[in-house]
């Protein structure tokens, strides 16, 4: 008996270790990448739970088309999601990486203002390991807000940008 426990803990044993072994490097990889991306402008250090706010964003743009341009050009630049819809009233950012999904919704406005929110509608966790999970799914969103930004900061340096915090809904898998 003792021997079928010390057998079934050391095959545990080796699968952990496999596990990390496999990991370990992808994650070393990914941490240089994103040093590399916040060295390059391309993503900011945020706060670790920053997607549990939404933004909400504020601009005088004279040129829309030219904007909704930039703006689809630089959420694609990295790859990291599909986005669909219409950069007019919402678009919806579904994530490559993981099961999420984000929405950039146009707000109407009167005032000669551009007025959009941005925030994270859903997240599935897909696996046992769902810090690994929000992690990806945290840069990801990370790159599309850098993005989203600095695309009104070029187009209006006066932006006004604001958060709010709101709750949202994890639907946790484990196969």
């Amino acid at each position: 008996m003792w021997l079928g426990i010390l057998i079934v803990i050391g095959a545990i044993g080796i699968g952990v270790a496999i596990g990390l072994a496999q990991t370990l490097p992808k994650m070393k990889g990914e941490r240089a990448k994103n040093q590399a991306a916040m060295a390059s402008g391309d993503l900011i250090k945020r706060d670790t739970n920053f997607y549990k706010d939404k933004e909400f964003f504020v601009a005088h743009i004279e040129d829309q088309q030219a904007f909704y341009s930039a703006l689809s050009a630089a959420v694609a630049k990295h790859g990291v999601c599909r986005a669909s819809g219409n950069y007019g009233s919402r678009v919806v950012f579904q994530g490559i990486r993981g099961k999420w999904s984000a929405e950039l919704v146009r707000i109407p406005s009167n005032d000669g203002t551009v007025r959009y929110s941005f925030s994270l509608s859903n997240f599935e966790q897909t696996s046992a390991s769902s810090f690994a999970d929000e992690q990806m799914m945290s840069v990801d969103l990370n790159y599309i807000l850098t993005a989203i930004e600095r695309t009104f900061l070029q187009f209006d340096p006066r932006t006004q940008v604001s958060a709010q915090a709101i709750a949202f809904r994890s639907d946790s898998v484990v196969y």
